[in-house]
């Protein structure tokens, strides 16, 4: 059987009849796999609308058994794509589709993202490799939009953030997301939270007007399995989540882990196998008037260390909520709604060229990690805890995305600007944080005294029975006082009543850190005496030995201890 393509469309040609035409024009472009060429392959297909409209599409091979390729028939006519009503039209169409030879090879990607130095999405691929990259992610994923040219969206939309921090800073979360993929860094999130009708929706507009239009951002209110599937569509990306108070509490106590881990949860096939699953890093921007700690409460618990830490939360303390600078306009809320108006016009235009500088950035991991060094030695926070570090690098990185646009020219700003409003934004964040260590030590810090306070009055010297109401003994050691108090004081005395070991080894661990606690036992946390200090005959016990003064020194509390003379 022979066909011959026309520019009107595909033919059946016919020795002993005219040709009959099968269907528009269409035509396969290249054969696509994945880069080492063994699994993914599929057909890169082009074809042309009722109107002229050109379209292009990866049918994957597999997809072919699936009833004629029936999904690709659909998405065909749907686009506007004649197929003959002929019988057997659609299956020679195939035929034809699948016995052409191309010369030509294309890399396919299911997710957005790098690949190499290459950025594919949905709609256009920035190409700096060998061969060229083609998206073959589902069909139901989002173009970006784009309106406006890159220069009206400098002149409309990133003139009126010069000044306003917020803005700046949401406007960098877009331009830093692309460069997690270059760090191997997890996925994490910034979240603007402050009162009702501040401002923080048109921020969050502000920044996914670098990749798209106003249906870049979702909200909240998504299901785990949506958010799942909006996540994988933004690889490389940012993600944006508006409205965190329409989240039911059980859900973001999964979802803070289940983003920032960048995998989707492990499910099976209908016939047991398990099914592939989705993967992504990306930042996200998230909105609320309420904060994690808060919306936890809701179900009784407290937010954890890791999720805080995952979970930036930024306070809106503007001159006019999210803005510090209105640009000359009468109110906040006139200036919002300008800069929503001239949004809508100019959105989508600054991706593609970042993208492309990105790519052409020699050694570019390299390149980062070092801006980024060099940044948080400036900003010198002093007393920094392992956590607020990681989360001053994630700030860092903002910062350097943001003045390396400056220096493309791809934004309206002078040197410096961005890394102004970032460590602005980053000196807000630890005030509201409250501490500048680590979550489980700023713990330590706000039990210890609760706990110095209900040990003091319930000690004894040794050599006497401890009874239910005392915590343990106190004697003197080289001048020195030194508590020892049993595992159910020392749980209670910080509020830990229902935690188990393994929470009391870290406990008992950072007060060691602290030099709080003596320890000889390491892997108990614990300090083991004999002879017993209860006085029993060969007996040994086992407390957790606590040095008061220390304590008490180091935050500044004014405890009466018993005096040495009293001791026997």
């Amino acid at each position: 059987m022979m066909y011959e393509s026309r520019d009107d469309g595909l033919y059946e040609i016919r020795h002993d009849s005219e040709p009959v035409k099968l269907c528009g024009p269409i035509q396969v472009k290249a054969i696509v796999s994945d880069k080492a060429r063994r699994n993914g392959f599929g057909l890169l297909l082009e074809w042309k609308n009722l109107v002229g409209n050109t379209f292009q599409e990866v049918l994957p091979m597999e997809e072919i058994d699936d009833y004629s390729a029936k999904k690709l028939r659909q998405r065909l006519r749907r686009s506007g794509f004649v197929i003959s009503p002929r019988r057997n039209s659609w299956d020679k169409v195939l035929c034809y589709l699948i016995e052409t030879r191309v010369d030509e090879h294309a890399i396919s990607s299911n997710t957005t993202g790098w690949v190499d130095k290459s950025f594919v999405t949905p709609g256009w691929t920035v190409n700096n490799g060998d061969e060229k990259v083609i998206f073959s992610g589902p069909t139901s994923t989002e173009h970006l939009a784009i309106k406006g040219s890159l220069e009206s969206w400098k002149d409309q939309v990133g003139t009126l953030c010069q000044h306003n921090p917020v803005l700046i800073f949401s406007i960098c979360t877009a331009l830093a997301a692309p460069l997690i993929h270059w760090l191997s860094w997890d996925s994490c999130g910034f979240h603007l939270v402050g009162q009702s009708k501040s401002g923080k929706t048109t921020a969050m507009q502000i920044a996914a007007s670098v990749c798209s239009d106003e249906s870049y951002w979702d909200t909240w209110r998504s299901t785990a399995n949506g958010l799942e599937a909006i996540s994988a569509s933004r690889n490389d990306m940012l993600l944006c989540l508006d409205e965190f108070h329409q989240a039911s509490p059980e859900d973001v106590d999964q979802a803070i882990y289940m983003l920032a881990n960048g995998v989707s949860k492990i499910r099976s096939n209908q016939d047991g196998s398990l099914a592939a699953r989705s993967r992504w890093k990306l930042l996200f921007l998230s909105t609320g008037e309420i904060g994690l700690s808060e919306m936890l409460f809701k179900i009784k618990q407290e937010a954890k260390a890791g999720q805080l830490i995952r979970f930036n939360e930024i306070p809106i303390i503007g001159k006019y909520g999210v803005f510090d600078y209105l640009h000359g306009f009468k109110s906040a809320k006139q200036f919002a709604d300008e800069l929503r108006d001239r949004v809508k016009n100019n959105h989508g235009s600054l991706l593609h060229p970042w993208l492309i500088h990105l790519s052409n950035v020699q050694n570019i991991s390299q390149f980062i990690r070092l801006k980024i060094e060099e940044l948080t030695d400036k900003w010198e926070i002093e007393s920094a805890g392992n956590q607020v570090g990681y989360a001053l690098d994630r700030f860092a990185l903002l910062a350097v995305a943001g003045e390396l646009a400056i220096q493309f020219g791809l934004v309206p700003w002078s040197k410096g600007d961005v890394e102004n409003a970032i460590y602005h934004i980053v000196q807000g964040w630890i005030t509201a944080r409250g501490f500048e260590g680590d979550a489980e030590e700023q713990f330590i810090i706000n039990k210890a005294p609760l706990a110095i306070k209900a040990w003091n009055k319930r000690l004894t010297l040794p050599g006497k029975e401890l009874t239910p109401d005392l915590a343990g003994y106190w004697k003197y050691e080289n001048n020195e006082l030194a508590w020892f108090i049993t595992r159910d004081s020392f749980k209670n005395g910080f509020g830990l009543k229902q935690a188990n070991a393994r929470k009391i080894l870290e406990l008992s661990t950072l007060l060691a850190k602290k030099e709080w606690l003596q320890t000889n036992e390491s892997s108990r946390g614990t300090f083991k005496v004999k002879p017993a200090l209860s006085g029993e005959t060969g007996k040994q016990e086992r407390y957790y030995k606590i040095y008061p003064q220390r304590i008490c020194t180091e935050l500044s509390l004014t405890i009466d201890f018993p005096k040495k003379v009293s001791q026997a």
